[in-house]
C-alpha cells in the first residue's frame, strides 16, 4: 500500500496515511454491520422485556395504556442511543490486519496528545 499525504491535514509524518481502497471499507463495514446486529438483537430483547413485564404491570397498577407507554418511552429511546453508539466506538483503534481505524487531529503534532510509553490502544 501507498503512502499518501491526506487531503487538507497537517501531516508530520508520524503516521502512515494509506489511500482506502475497496477491501478497507468492506472489513470496516463487516465489523460495524455485525456489531450493529448484536445491538439489535440485544434492543429486542430490552424491548420485549419492556413490552411483556414492565408495559403490563404499570396497567396493573391501574395506569392507562397511554400513560404506562409514555413512562416507558423515554427509558427505551436512552437505551437505545446508548446502544447505538457500541458498534462505532468499538471499532475506532481496532487493527484491521494491515490497518488500524484512529481518529487523528488536523492541528499540529505539537498539541497532538501522545500515550505514555508502553501504553497501547486497545485493539
Amino acid at each position: 500500500m501507498q503512502d499518501c499525504k491526506p487531503r487538507g491535514s497537517h501531516y508530520d509524518g508520524g503516521m502512515n496515511a494509506i489511500q482506502p481502497k475497496f477491501r478497507h471499507v468492506l472489513c470496516i463495514w463487516w465489523a460495524l454491520t455485525w456489531r450493529s446486529v448484536l445491538v439489535v438483537v440485544v434492543f429486542d430483547g430490552i424491548q420485549y422485556l419492556f413490552d411483556s413485564l414492565i408495559i403490563p404491570g404499570l396497567r396493573a397498577t391501574g395506569l392507562p395504556n397511554t400513560i404506562a407507554c409514555s413512562v416507558i418511552v423515554p427509558f427505551v429511546l436512552l437505551i437505545a442511543l446508548a446502544l447505538s453508539l457500541f458498534p462505532i466506538y468499538s471499532i475506532l483503534g481496532k487493527d484491521f490486519g494491515s490497518f488500524r481505524l484512529i481518529l487523528a487531529t488536523k492541528e499540529s503534532s505539537k498539541d497532538v496528545f501522545h500515550l505514555p510509553p508502553g501504553v497501547e490502544t486497545r485493539a
